[in-house]
């Protein structure tokens, strides 16, 4: 910018020495308006990151969650310096005296008709349908990060929002497509003809693509599955993070997040722990040898598993004899508890819990 400025006063001194005064006065002032300019719009850019910054540090709400101002700071950097750069290269113009001309040849450029076989279009309408597209596409992702809890849900949390906001996201991106097509005039006739290049499409190889946008509308009315819920499907078991049109999220529990189109959720056999309750049946093995008492023993169980708070009465938790082995009888404990969350610690302390009544009352566990 400073070189810039610095050429406009050069040529504006060779252009008084010449004798031309006007064009001399015309670059003096458009050197000096321009890098006032410039540093303002700087200066401007600063604030307003800054200020966006301190708003969400101050703010704790969903609107600066959803700006999630650390990931999109860079992001927002390059669209001030942009919008910078567009206005400061206006004002250049209207200094210079050529935004007129310039304006002209550009309206000009975009507006003219142009024809691909029987086809009429300009790249007006096509920035005009690109234009609505993204803005329905931005609209659809903040629609998606206030209706849905995708941001790692707890084991309690669970959410019907999900589908609500699957469904909404599919109506901006129908409305939006529809919208733009009306914009910029495409005849319905030609949007038949492309309707039956998709069918074609479909049926050379975007079947499966097809099948997961189908199939994400379907999970999105009959619900199957919703956020929150801690899912088996082709092996994999986890915590559904999201609910795409296209893909699912499901979160395994080790850090990572598994990709699952919705065609897969709906072909492949889906094991739902949590569709109407968290509640979790836990079966554990415990075996004593011939010589203890057996009764004893299976009382004490009881009594350990009455003692925990977490374990439910209703169903009441049962200890029965399994199995006979060569050197041992085998007991199996089951008992229901609230949160299958819970089961790993649950499972812990019960153990720790009965072998050491166990040891008070010199019984052995093989």
């Amino acid at each position: 910018m400073l070189a810039l400025t610095l050429v406009q006063i050069i040529l504006s001194i060779g252009c008084n020495l010449t004798g031309r005064l006007t064009l001399s006065k015309l670059l003096a002032f458009s050197s000096i308006d321009s890098l006032v300019l410039a540093i303002t719009l700087k200066v401007c850019c600063t604030i307003l990151i800054d200020a966006v910054y301190i708003q969400s540090e101050v703010f704790h709400n969903r609107f600066f969650a959803f700006l999630n101002f650390v990931h999109l700071k860079n992001k927002l950097r390059n669209i001030l310096w942009v919008v910078a750069i567009l206005v400061w290269i206006l004002s250049l113009s209207k200094d210079l005296m050529i935004y007129d001309r310039i304006s002209a040849m550009i309206i000009y450029f975009v507006s003219k008709p142009r024809s691909i076989g029987s086809i009429t279009f300009s790249y007006a309408s096509g920035i005009l349908f690109i234009l609505i597209i993204s803005v329905s596409s931005v609209l659809s992702q903040f629609v998606n990060f206030f209706f849905d809890e995708t941001h790692n849900p707890g084991p309690h949390k669970k959410t019907r929002l999900g589908s609500v906001a699957l469904i909404v996201r599919i109506g901006i991106w129908a409305g939006g497509f529809l919208i733009a097509v009306a914009a910029v005039g495409i005849p319905l006739d030609k949007i038949s003809i492309l309707i039956g290049a998709l069918g074609v499409g479909i049926g050379f190889g975007l079947q499966n693509l097809v099948n997961n946008l189908v199939s994400g509308i379907i999970i999105a009315f009959e619900r199957p599955i919703q956020i929150g819920d801690t899912i088996e499907v082709g092996g994999k078991t986890g915590t559904v993070q999201e609910i795409g049109v296209r893909s699912s999220q499901i979160n395994n529990g080790e850090g990572a997040n598994i990709i699952v189109p919705n065609g897969d959720l709906l072909s492949q056999q889906l094991i739902n722990w949590t569709q109407y309750n968290r509640n979790k049946l836990v079966r554990v093995m415990i075996n004593i040898p011939y010589k203890s008492d057996f009764r004893k023993a299976r009382d004490l169980i009881i009594e350990e598993l009455k003692k925990n708070e977490k374990i439910m009465l209703d169903p009441a938790p049962s200890v029965t004899v399994d199995s006979f082995s060569e050197n041992s009888i085998n007991y199996e404990v089951k008992f229901w508890i609230a949160d299958l969350s819970d089961v790993s610690y649950l499972r812990n302390e019960l153990m720790m819990d009965i072998i050491e009544s166990f040891t008070k009352n010199e019984i052995q566990i093989l």
